[in-house]
């Protein structure tokens, strides 16, 4: 957890081609998104943060143009291939993206 508290991720990409959460994102979907962290033990919630979607979507589109199309975040790929996700900085984002959070 303590090496990646200062980043989300979303998967961004399949091998059969669904269609991934990122899509769905930019397209609209959703108002706000809550990512956390379990405790060792997987029984509690340890860290989390709630983000809104309306300000990650605007961010996102403006790193879009100013970067002439290459998308934002670091594509990884799951151990196990089946999907590909974008890990994003939460300190890239802008201040008011970030609604609520707990950190450990």
């Amino acid at each position: 957890m303590e090496a990646y508290g200062g980043e989300f991720t979303i998967r961004s990409s399949r091998p059969t081609g669904t269609k991934t959460e990122l899509a769905k994102i930019i397209e609209g979907w959703g108002d706000y998104f809550l990512y956390g962290f379990s405790d060792a033990a997987g029984r509690i919630l340890a860290a989390w943060m709630l983000g809104d979607l309306k300000v990650f979507r605007h961010w996102f589109a403006s790193q879009l143009v100013k970067n002439k199309g290459n998308i934002p975040g670091t594509e990884c790929a799951n151990k196990d291939g089946s999907s590909l996700f974008r890990a994003f900085r939460i300190d890239a984002l802008p201040s008011n993206f970030i609604k609520a959070r707990r950190q450990a």
